[in-house]
Protein backbone atom coordinates (compact mmCIF):
# COMPACT_ATOMS: atom_id res chain seq x y z
CA UNK A 1 0.00 0.00 0.00
CA UNK A 2 3.02 2.19 0.92
CA UNK A 3 4.66 1.64 -2.39
CA UNK A 4 1.35 2.32 -4.63
CA UNK A 5 1.08 5.69 -2.51
CA UNK A 6 4.54 6.39 -3.33
CA UNK A 7 4.28 5.36 -7.06
CA UNK A 8 1.77 8.08 -7.58
CA UNK A 9 3.72 10.63 -5.77
CA UNK A 10 6.92 10.24 -7.39
CA UNK A 11 4.99 10.23 -10.98
CA UNK A 12 2.66 12.94 -9.85
CA UNK A 13 5.94 15.14 -9.29
CA UNK A 14 7.73 13.89 -12.55
CA UNK A 15 4.67 15.27 -14.14
CA UNK A 16 4.53 18.40 -13.00
CA UNK A 17 8.37 18.93 -13.75
CA UNK A 18 7.87 18.58 -17.14
CA UNK A 19 4.60 20.49 -17.56
CA UNK A 20 5.90 23.36 -15.39
CA UNK A 21 9.34 23.15 -16.94
CA UNK A 22 11.25 24.64 -13.79
CA UNK A 23 12.02 23.24 -10.25
CA UNK A 24 13.46 25.12 -7.18
CA UNK A 25 15.38 23.43 -4.37
CA UNK A 26 14.33 22.77 -0.60
CA UNK A 27 17.17 24.30 1.74
CA UNK A 28 16.48 21.98 4.47
CA UNK A 29 19.18 21.73 8.18
CA UNK A 30 22.19 20.50 6.76
CA UNK A 31 22.03 21.38 3.22
CA UNK A 32 25.61 21.71 1.22
CA UNK A 33 24.29 25.21 -0.01
CA UNK A 34 23.38 26.30 3.81
CA UNK A 35 27.09 25.84 4.80
CA UNK A 36 28.34 27.42 1.68
CA UNK A 37 26.41 30.30 2.39
CA UNK A 38 27.34 30.53 6.06
CA UNK A 39 31.28 30.70 4.59
CA UNK A 40 30.08 33.12 2.37
CA UNK A 41 29.09 35.22 5.27
CA UNK A 42 32.13 34.78 7.06
CA UNK A 43 33.88 36.35 4.16
CA UNK A 44 31.65 39.58 4.23
CA UNK A 45 29.29 38.64 2.33
CA UNK A 46 25.67 40.33 2.37
CA UNK A 47 24.13 37.10 3.06
CA UNK A 48 20.47 37.72 4.77
CA UNK A 49 20.20 34.41 6.15
CA UNK A 50 18.31 33.24 9.57
CA UNK A 51 20.44 34.49 12.98
CA UNK A 52 19.67 31.08 14.98
CA UNK A 53 16.48 29.70 14.08
CA UNK A 54 17.00 27.60 10.83
CA UNK A 55 13.82 26.23 8.96
CA UNK A 56 13.59 24.93 5.22
CA UNK A 57 13.67 27.14 2.48
CA UNK A 58 12.81 27.30 -1.20
CA UNK A 59 14.69 30.53 -2.20
CA UNK A 60 18.06 32.67 -1.44
CA UNK A 61 16.72 35.90 -3.17
CA UNK A 62 14.07 37.58 -4.35
CA UNK A 63 13.92 38.90 -7.83
CA UNK A 64 17.53 41.21 -8.34
CA UNK A 65 16.89 42.36 -4.06
CA UNK A 66 20.58 40.39 -3.49
CA UNK A 67 23.88 40.72 -5.25
CA UNK A 68 24.16 37.25 -7.67
CA UNK A 69 27.80 38.11 -7.65
CA UNK A 70 27.19 37.76 -3.52
CA UNK A 71 27.48 34.37 -3.64
CA UNK A 72 31.13 33.78 -5.08
CA UNK A 73 32.14 30.38 -7.02
CA UNK A 74 28.81 28.80 -6.66
CA UNK A 75 26.85 31.70 -8.25
CA UNK A 76 26.17 29.83 -11.76
CA UNK A 77 24.90 26.72 -9.25
CA UNK A 78 22.77 29.09 -6.39
CA UNK A 79 20.74 30.73 -9.85
CA UNK A 80 18.60 27.54 -9.81
CA UNK A 81 17.81 29.26 -5.93
CA UNK A 82 16.29 31.99 -7.50
CA UNK A 83 12.50 33.15 -5.92
CA UNK A 84 10.88 34.45 -8.46
CA UNK A 85 7.85 36.78 -7.59
CA UNK A 86 4.89 37.22 -9.69
CA UNK A 87 1.21 37.79 -9.04
CA UNK A 88 -1.40 34.75 -8.92
CA UNK A 89 -1.05 31.31 -8.47
CA UNK A 90 2.39 29.69 -8.49
CA UNK A 91 2.76 26.01 -8.74
CA UNK A 92 6.15 25.23 -8.50
CA UNK A 93 8.08 21.55 -8.79
CA UNK A 94 10.64 20.91 -6.26
CA UNK A 95 13.99 19.54 -7.25
CA UNK A 96 13.22 15.42 -6.61
CA UNK A 97 16.07 13.29 -4.68
CA UNK A 98 17.70 9.91 -4.40
CA UNK A 99 20.45 8.73 -1.96
CA UNK A 100 21.39 5.80 -1.25
CA UNK A 101 23.01 4.59 2.05
CA UNK A 102 25.24 1.83 3.54
CA UNK A 103 26.41 0.62 6.77
CA UNK A 104 28.37 -2.49 6.42
CA UNK A 105 28.41 -3.32 10.69
CA UNK A 106 26.00 -1.83 12.56
CA UNK A 107 23.92 1.54 12.26
CA UNK A 108 24.58 4.63 11.85
CA UNK A 109 22.64 7.94 11.20
CA UNK A 110 22.89 11.01 12.29
CA UNK A 111 21.26 14.51 11.37
CA UNK A 112 19.13 12.60 8.69
CA UNK A 113 16.21 13.75 9.51
CA UNK A 114 13.55 11.39 8.83
CA UNK A 115 15.42 8.88 7.72
CA UNK A 116 17.24 5.86 9.89
CA UNK A 117 20.09 4.52 8.49
CA UNK A 118 20.10 1.08 9.70
CA UNK A 119 22.51 -1.91 8.65
CA UNK A 120 23.01 -2.54 4.76
CA UNK A 121 21.29 -0.54 2.37
CA UNK A 122 18.81 2.06 2.91
CA UNK A 123 17.28 4.16 0.21
CA UNK A 124 15.45 7.28 0.87
CA UNK A 125 13.60 9.80 -2.05
CA UNK A 126 12.03 13.15 -1.49
CA UNK A 127 9.92 14.67 -4.20
CA UNK A 128 7.43 17.60 -4.42
CA UNK A 129 5.93 20.83 -4.99
CA UNK A 130 5.88 24.53 -3.55
CA UNK A 131 2.11 26.81 -3.83
CA UNK A 132 2.21 30.48 -3.72
CA UNK A 133 -0.75 32.56 -3.67
CA UNK A 134 -0.51 36.07 -2.44
CA UNK A 135 -0.37 35.81 0.94
CA UNK A 136 -0.86 31.79 1.28
CA UNK A 137 2.28 29.72 1.21
CA UNK A 138 3.16 25.96 1.38
CA UNK A 139 5.47 23.21 0.71
CA UNK A 140 4.45 19.57 -0.18
CA UNK A 141 7.86 17.29 0.24
CA UNK A 142 7.69 13.95 1.87
CA UNK A 143 10.16 11.47 2.34
CA UNK A 144 10.16 7.78 2.09
CA UNK A 145 12.84 5.14 2.86
CA UNK A 146 13.27 1.62 3.21
CA UNK A 147 16.46 -0.16 5.17
CA UNK A 148 17.40 -3.86 5.14
CA UNK A 149 18.06 -2.95 9.15
CA UNK A 150 19.84 -6.12 9.26
CA UNK A 151 20.85 -8.13 12.63
CA UNK A 152 23.70 -6.53 14.70
CA UNK A 153 24.40 -7.30 18.61
CA UNK A 154 22.27 -5.12 20.55
CA UNK A 155 23.16 -4.39 24.62
CA UNK A 156 21.61 -6.61 27.35
CA UNK A 157 18.36 -6.15 28.28
CA UNK A 158 18.29 -4.16 31.52
CA UNK A 159 15.11 -2.68 31.85
CA UNK A 160 11.30 -3.76 31.37
CA UNK A 161 10.93 -2.09 27.85
CA UNK A 162 11.35 -3.24 24.05
CA UNK A 163 14.72 -5.24 23.22
CA UNK A 164 15.15 -2.79 20.43
CA UNK A 165 14.93 0.44 22.68
CA UNK A 166 18.12 1.88 24.29
CA UNK A 167 19.08 0.24 27.46
CA UNK A 168 21.31 2.51 29.77
CA UNK A 169 18.22 5.00 30.18
CA UNK A 170 14.66 3.50 31.36
CA UNK A 171 13.16 6.62 30.88
CA UNK A 172 14.06 7.40 27.02
CA UNK A 173 11.91 6.00 24.03
CA UNK A 174 15.64 5.70 22.06
CA UNK A 175 14.95 2.39 19.05
CA UNK A 176 18.75 1.33 18.40
CA UNK A 177 16.88 -0.85 15.88
CA UNK A 178 13.20 -0.62 14.65
CA UNK A 179 12.26 -4.29 14.57
CA UNK A 180 13.77 -7.61 13.06
CA UNK A 181 13.32 -7.45 9.51
CA UNK A 182 13.22 -4.94 7.00
CA UNK A 183 11.88 -1.31 7.82
CA UNK A 184 10.26 1.53 5.89
CA UNK A 185 8.60 4.76 6.28
CA UNK A 186 6.53 7.19 4.49
CA UNK A 187 5.87 10.59 5.96
CA UNK A 188 5.20 14.43 5.35
CA UNK A 189 9.03 15.02 5.35
CA UNK A 190 9.41 19.05 4.89
CA UNK A 191 6.12 20.05 3.98
CA UNK A 192 4.06 23.20 5.64
CA UNK A 193 1.36 25.57 4.89
CA UNK A 194 0.87 29.03 6.23
CA UNK A 195 0.49 32.68 6.01
CA UNK A 196 2.88 35.51 5.59
CA UNK A 197 1.80 38.90 6.58
CA UNK A 198 4.67 41.59 5.65
CA UNK A 199 6.85 40.31 7.85
CA UNK A 200 5.44 38.15 9.92
CA UNK A 201 3.97 34.18 9.27
CA UNK A 202 1.97 31.33 10.99
CA UNK A 203 2.49 27.70 9.54
CA UNK A 204 1.44 24.54 10.44
CA UNK A 205 4.51 22.10 9.53
CA UNK A 206 5.98 18.72 9.82
CA UNK A 207 9.42 20.27 9.13
CA UNK A 208 12.71 19.80 10.90
CA UNK A 209 13.78 22.63 12.61
CA UNK A 210 17.84 23.60 13.80
CA UNK A 211 18.18 26.41 16.54
CA UNK A 212 21.16 27.95 16.93
CA UNK A 213 25.24 28.14 15.87
CA UNK A 214 26.10 24.51 15.59
CA UNK A 215 27.14 22.93 12.68
CA UNK A 216 26.71 19.11 13.91
CA UNK A 217 25.24 19.13 17.24
CA UNK A 218 22.44 21.69 18.26
CA UNK A 219 21.15 21.01 21.33
CA UNK A 220 17.56 21.81 21.42
CA UNK A 221 16.35 21.74 18.22
CA UNK A 222 17.98 19.33 15.05
CA UNK A 223 17.47 17.32 12.29
CA UNK A 224 19.01 14.34 13.89
CA UNK A 225 14.80 12.93 13.38
CA UNK A 226 11.81 13.09 12.23
CA UNK A 227 10.29 16.67 12.11
CA UNK A 228 6.84 16.49 14.33
CA UNK A 229 3.82 18.04 13.88
CA UNK A 230 3.51 21.71 15.21
CA UNK A 231 2.60 25.35 14.75
CA UNK A 232 5.21 28.36 13.95
CA UNK A 233 4.32 31.80 14.53
CA UNK A 234 7.04 33.79 14.12
CA UNK A 235 9.43 36.67 11.73
CA UNK A 236 9.21 35.42 8.26
CA UNK A 237 12.91 36.57 8.06
CA UNK A 238 14.88 38.30 10.36
CA UNK A 239 14.04 42.26 10.80
CA UNK A 240 16.30 44.94 10.29
CA UNK A 241 15.70 47.94 11.95
CA UNK A 242 18.38 50.69 13.12
CA UNK A 243 19.36 48.69 15.93
CA UNK A 244 19.69 45.70 14.46
CA UNK A 245 18.13 42.55 13.41
CA UNK A 246 15.67 40.65 15.37
CA UNK A 247 14.19 37.04 14.77
CA UNK A 248 11.60 35.61 17.23
CA UNK A 249 9.26 32.25 16.63
CA UNK A 250 7.03 30.58 19.22
CA UNK A 251 6.30 26.83 18.41
CA UNK A 252 3.62 24.26 19.53
CA UNK A 253 3.77 20.86 18.49
CA UNK A 254 3.15 17.31 19.31
CA UNK A 255 5.68 14.67 19.61
CA UNK A 256 5.18 10.79 19.26
CA UNK A 257 6.31 7.75 21.12
CA UNK A 258 7.70 4.51 18.57
CA UNK A 259 6.41 1.22 18.61
CA UNK A 260 9.42 0.12 20.76
CA UNK A 261 9.39 1.56 23.71
CA UNK A 262 6.37 0.12 26.37
CA UNK A 263 2.95 -1.14 25.74
CA UNK A 264 1.32 2.01 27.85
CA UNK A 265 -1.14 4.13 25.35
CA UNK A 266 -1.08 6.85 28.09
CA UNK A 267 2.55 8.67 26.91
CA UNK A 268 2.28 7.71 23.50
CA UNK A 269 1.98 11.13 22.58
CA UNK A 270 3.73 14.79 24.55
CA UNK A 271 3.28 18.21 23.91
CA UNK A 272 6.01 20.71 23.38
CA UNK A 273 6.20 24.64 23.02
CA UNK A 274 8.91 26.65 22.58
CA UNK A 275 10.77 29.86 21.95
CA UNK A 276 13.43 31.40 20.29
CA UNK A 277 14.64 34.99 20.12
CA UNK A 278 17.44 36.27 18.13
CA UNK A 279 19.37 39.58 17.41
CA UNK A 280 22.44 40.39 15.37
CA UNK A 281 24.01 43.67 15.92
CA UNK A 282 23.92 44.62 11.95
CA UNK A 283 23.60 48.47 12.39
CA UNK A 284 27.55 49.09 13.44
CA UNK A 285 30.53 47.86 10.97
CA UNK A 286 32.44 46.88 13.83
CA UNK A 287 30.01 44.68 15.06
CA UNK A 288 28.07 42.84 12.55
CA UNK A 289 29.38 39.51 12.50
CA UNK A 290 28.29 39.69 16.29
CA UNK A 291 24.79 37.84 17.16
CA UNK A 292 23.59 36.13 20.39
CA UNK A 293 20.05 34.48 21.48
CA UNK A 294 18.07 32.49 23.76
CA UNK A 295 15.68 29.58 23.99
CA UNK A 296 13.67 27.81 26.24
CA UNK A 297 11.65 24.36 25.39
CA UNK A 298 9.30 22.14 27.64
CA UNK A 299 7.74 18.97 26.88
CA UNK A 300 5.16 17.38 29.22
CA UNK A 301 2.70 14.44 28.85
CA UNK A 302 -0.67 14.79 26.65
CA UNK A 303 -3.38 15.85 28.72
CA UNK A 304 -5.66 13.14 29.09
CA UNK A 305 -8.41 15.19 28.50
CA UNK A 306 -6.67 17.31 25.88
CA UNK A 307 -4.47 20.67 26.20
CA UNK A 308 -6.22 23.33 28.32
CA UNK A 309 -6.33 26.98 27.65
CA UNK A 310 -2.80 27.64 29.93
CA UNK A 311 -0.94 25.14 27.91
CA UNK A 312 -0.37 27.84 25.07
CA UNK A 313 1.09 30.29 27.54
CA UNK A 314 3.67 27.11 29.45
CA UNK A 315 6.38 28.73 27.78
CA UNK A 316 6.02 32.13 29.74
CA UNK A 317 5.40 30.21 33.13
CA UNK A 318 7.10 27.74 34.99
CA UNK A 319 10.38 29.53 35.45
CA UNK A 320 11.18 28.03 38.75
CA UNK A 321 11.21 24.56 40.54
CA UNK A 322 7.37 23.20 42.21
CA UNK A 323 6.64 24.44 45.50
CA UNK A 324 7.72 21.01 46.93
CA UNK A 325 11.15 21.36 45.51
CA UNK A 326 14.00 19.72 47.27
CA UNK A 327 17.19 18.62 46.25
CA UNK A 328 15.92 14.98 45.54
CA UNK A 329 12.85 16.57 43.85
CA UNK A 330 11.72 18.81 41.26
CA UNK A 331 8.75 20.05 38.95
CA UNK A 332 7.65 16.61 37.81
CA UNK A 333 4.67 18.01 35.64
CA UNK A 334 6.81 19.22 32.83
CA UNK A 335 10.70 18.72 31.54
CA UNK A 336 12.51 22.33 30.43
CA UNK A 337 15.76 23.37 28.39
CA UNK A 338 17.08 26.86 28.19
CA UNK A 339 19.76 27.67 25.79
CA UNK A 340 21.94 30.89 25.20
CA UNK A 341 23.36 31.44 21.86
CA UNK A 342 26.55 33.40 20.43
CA UNK A 343 28.06 33.91 17.32
CA UNK A 344 30.91 36.18 16.16
CA UNK A 345 32.60 36.19 12.68
CA UNK A 346 35.48 39.09 11.61
CA UNK A 347 35.75 39.32 7.63
CA UNK A 348 39.38 40.73 8.27
CA UNK A 349 40.49 37.51 9.15
CA UNK A 350 37.43 34.90 8.16
CA UNK A 351 37.44 33.52 11.74
CA UNK A 352 34.24 32.80 13.46
CA UNK A 353 33.80 31.87 16.85
CA UNK A 354 30.28 30.03 18.63
CA UNK A 355 28.73 28.98 21.24
CA UNK A 356 25.48 27.04 22.67
CA UNK A 357 25.01 26.64 26.64
CA UNK A 358 22.32 24.86 27.87
CA UNK A 359 20.76 23.74 30.84
CA UNK A 360 18.06 20.82 31.83
CA UNK A 361 16.32 21.61 34.87
CA UNK A 362 14.26 24.01 36.84
CA UNK A 363 16.24 26.89 39.31
CA UNK A 364 15.18 27.11 42.88
CA UNK A 365 15.51 30.53 42.52
CA UNK A 366 17.92 33.37 40.88
CA UNK A 367 20.61 32.60 43.72
CA UNK A 368 20.38 29.33 43.06
CA UNK A 369 21.50 29.68 38.88
CA UNK A 370 24.02 32.10 39.66
CA UNK A 371 26.15 29.84 42.41
CA UNK A 372 25.55 26.87 40.03
CA UNK A 373 26.00 27.61 36.80
CA UNK A 374 27.20 24.16 35.63
CA UNK A 375 24.27 21.96 37.33
CA UNK A 376 22.57 19.91 34.72
CA UNK A 377 24.61 21.51 31.80
CA UNK A 378 25.37 21.36 28.32
CA UNK A 379 27.78 22.99 25.92
CA UNK A 380 28.99 23.53 22.26
CA UNK A 381 31.79 25.69 21.41
CA UNK A 382 32.93 25.76 17.71
CA UNK A 383 35.68 27.54 15.92
CA UNK A 384 36.02 28.13 11.84
CA UNK A 385 38.45 29.45 10.10
CA UNK A 386 37.95 30.66 6.32
CA UNK A 387 40.13 31.21 3.15
CA UNK A 388 39.87 32.83 0.19
CA UNK A 389 42.15 31.39 -2.71
CA UNK A 390 42.04 32.19 -6.66
CA UNK A 391 39.59 29.93 -7.69
CA UNK A 392 38.07 28.62 -4.19
CA UNK A 393 37.14 29.06 -0.66
CA UNK A 394 38.52 27.21 1.93
CA UNK A 395 37.62 25.99 5.24
CA UNK A 396 39.03 24.67 8.55
CA UNK A 397 36.09 24.09 11.43
CA UNK A 398 36.20 22.68 15.13
CA UNK A 399 33.59 21.68 16.71
CA UNK A 400 33.12 20.43 20.68
CA UNK A 401 30.09 19.22 22.31
CA UNK A 402 29.53 18.63 25.76
CA UNK A 403 26.11 16.59 27.15
CA UNK A 404 27.77 14.47 30.01
CA UNK A 405 26.29 15.32 33.75
CA UNK A 406 28.73 18.03 35.38
CA UNK A 407 29.83 16.88 38.71
CA UNK A 408 27.05 18.56 40.75
CA UNK A 409 25.74 15.20 39.82
CA UNK A 410 27.81 14.21 43.42
CA UNK A 411 25.88 16.29 45.20
CA UNK A 412 21.89 17.10 43.93
CA UNK A 413 20.02 14.95 41.73
CA UNK A 414 20.83 15.91 38.16
CA UNK A 415 19.17 14.93 35.51
CA UNK A 416 20.59 13.47 32.09
CA UNK A 417 19.92 15.28 28.72
CA UNK A 418 16.73 14.22 27.21
CA UNK A 419 15.80 11.98 29.75
CA UNK A 420 12.66 12.76 32.56
CA UNK A 421 11.93 10.59 35.31
CA UNK A 422 8.29 11.17 35.02
CA UNK A 423 7.35 12.03 31.46
CA UNK A 424 8.36 9.02 29.88
CA UNK A 425 9.67 8.23 26.59
CA UNK A 426 12.26 11.73 26.92
CA UNK A 427 12.77 14.44 24.41
CA UNK A 428 12.66 12.19 21.27
CA UNK A 429 9.99 11.84 18.53
CA UNK A 430 9.55 8.57 16.75
CA UNK A 431 12.18 6.66 18.49
CA UNK A 432 14.67 9.34 17.28
CA UNK A 433 16.88 12.71 19.33
CA UNK A 434 15.07 15.90 18.41
CA UNK A 435 18.30 17.66 20.33
CA UNK A 436 22.39 16.72 19.11
CA UNK A 437 21.65 13.38 17.30
CA UNK A 438 25.01 12.24 19.80
CA UNK A 439 21.93 11.15 22.30
CA UNK A 440 21.64 12.04 25.89
CA UNK A 441 25.18 11.65 27.71
CA UNK A 442 27.27 11.81 24.82
CA UNK A 443 30.54 13.67 24.03
CA UNK A 444 31.86 14.85 20.61
CA UNK A 445 34.61 16.82 18.77
CA UNK A 446 34.97 17.06 15.09
CA UNK A 447 37.14 18.82 13.16
CA UNK A 448 36.82 19.46 9.27
CA UNK A 449 38.12 20.46 6.23
CA UNK A 450 36.52 21.35 3.43
CA UNK A 451 37.55 23.21 -0.28
CA UNK A 452 34.67 24.64 -2.07
CA UNK A 453 35.39 25.36 -5.89
CA UNK A 454 33.07 26.08 -8.55
CA UNK A 455 32.61 22.65 -9.90
CA UNK A 456 31.26 21.46 -6.37
CA UNK A 457 33.14 20.50 -3.08
CA UNK A 458 35.46 18.42 -1.52
CA UNK A 459 35.78 17.56 2.53
CA UNK A 460 37.46 15.86 4.98
CA UNK A 461 36.91 15.18 8.91
CA UNK A 462 38.17 13.22 11.71
CA UNK A 463 35.24 12.81 14.72
CA UNK A 464 35.53 11.42 18.31
CA UNK A 465 32.29 10.29 19.83
CA UNK A 466 32.23 8.88 22.98
CA UNK A 467 28.60 7.47 23.90
CA UNK A 468 26.63 8.09 27.05
CA UNK A 469 29.38 9.58 29.69
CA UNK A 470 26.65 9.18 32.41
CA UNK A 471 25.69 5.71 32.15
CA UNK A 472 29.82 4.59 32.01
CA UNK A 473 30.35 6.45 35.37
CA UNK A 474 26.76 4.74 36.14
CA UNK A 475 27.89 1.20 36.27
CA UNK A 476 32.08 2.03 37.25
CA UNK A 477 33.31 -0.51 39.99
CA UNK A 478 30.93 -3.35 40.46
CA UNK A 479 29.60 -3.93 37.50
CA UNK A 480 33.29 -4.16 35.89
CA UNK A 481 32.95 -0.86 33.24
CA UNK A 482 36.37 0.48 34.43
CA UNK A 483 38.17 -0.47 30.90
CA UNK A 484 34.71 -0.12 28.94
CA UNK A 485 34.59 3.07 27.50
CA UNK A 486 32.33 3.25 24.27
CA UNK A 487 34.26 5.29 21.65
CA UNK A 488 34.07 5.94 18.30
CA UNK A 489 36.67 7.36 16.34
CA UNK A 490 35.55 8.43 12.91
CA UNK A 491 37.84 9.22 9.28
CA UNK A 492 35.48 10.81 6.81
CA UNK A 493 35.96 11.80 3.07
CA UNK A 494 33.29 13.94 1.13
CA UNK A 495 32.85 14.62 -2.54
CA UNK A 496 30.11 17.09 -4.21
CA UNK A 497 29.91 17.51 -8.42
CA UNK A 498 27.37 19.95 -10.25
CA UNK A 499 27.10 18.52 -13.48
CA UNK A 500 24.88 20.92 -15.36
CA UNK A 501 21.40 20.42 -13.78
CA UNK A 502 22.65 17.81 -11.74
CA UNK A 503 24.36 17.83 -8.29
CA UNK A 504 26.06 14.25 -7.03
CA UNK A 505 27.57 14.07 -4.10
CA UNK A 506 29.00 10.70 -2.67
CA UNK A 507 30.49 10.74 1.08
CA UNK A 508 32.63 7.36 2.60
CA UNK A 509 32.96 6.74 6.58
CA UNK A 510 35.29 4.21 8.91
CA UNK A 511 34.42 3.98 11.69
CA UNK A 512 36.30 2.11 15.13
CA UNK A 513 33.46 1.35 17.42
CA UNK A 514 35.87 0.33 21.04
CA UNK A 515 33.95 -1.13 23.73
CA UNK A 516 30.59 -0.70 22.24
CA UNK A 517 27.71 -0.44 24.67
CA UNK A 518 30.33 -0.94 27.29
CA UNK A 519 30.76 -4.63 26.31
CA UNK A 520 35.17 -4.83 26.06
CA UNK A 521 34.43 -7.58 23.69
CA UNK A 522 33.01 -5.78 20.93
CA UNK A 523 34.85 -3.98 19.03
CA UNK A 524 33.72 -3.53 15.57
CA UNK A 525 34.68 -1.33 12.06
CA UNK A 526 32.00 -0.07 9.97
CA UNK A 527 32.17 1.37 6.59
CA UNK A 528 29.50 3.59 5.67
CA UNK A 529 28.98 5.15 2.00
CA UNK A 530 26.08 7.56 0.68
CA UNK A 531 25.83 8.69 -2.17
CA UNK A 532 22.55 11.56 -3.16
CA UNK A 533 21.82 13.05 -6.45
CA UNK A 534 19.74 15.52 -6.76
CA UNK A 535 17.70 16.97 -9.89
CA UNK A 536 17.30 20.57 -10.87
CA UNK A 537 15.60 20.07 -14.36
CA UNK A 538 14.48 22.25 -16.70
CA UNK A 539 15.04 25.70 -14.82
CA UNK A 540 13.89 28.68 -16.24
CA UNK A 541 9.61 28.67 -16.48
CA UNK A 542 7.46 28.15 -13.67
CA UNK A 543 3.88 27.74 -13.87
CA UNK A 544 1.99 30.74 -13.30
CA UNK A 545 -1.86 31.67 -13.26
Amino acid sequence: MILSKLRVLLLGSLLLIFRSGFCQVMISGQDPVRDYLRLMEIQGQNIQSPIFYYSNQTGLWEGDSTSQESFGVWTDFLMKFTEKQKRGFELIPLSPSVTYNFNSKYPRSYNDGPVWNGRGSTISMNAGVAVKWGPFKGVFYPNYFRTQNQEFMLSSRRYNKSKFSYQFAQQIDFVQRFGDSAYHELDFGQSNIGIEFRNFSVKLSSENLWWGPSISNPILVSNAGPGFLHVDLGTAKPWNTKLGDFEFHHVWGRMKESEYFDNDPRNNKKYFVGASFGYRASFLKELRGLSFGIARVLYKRWPIGGLKPHDVFLIVNNFDSAPDFSPNGGNDETDQMTAIFGRWFFEESGIEIYSEWARNDFNTDLKEFFQELDHSMAITLGFQKTFKASDAFWRFGFEHTTLARPRTVELRATPKFYVHDVILGGYTHKGQPIGASIGTGSNNQIIRMDRFSKTGKYSFSIQRLRFDVDAFFENVGPNGFNESRDIELTFGLGYMRFIKDIELSANMYYSKRSNRYFNPDDDLGNFQFSTTLRMHIFNGVDLNF
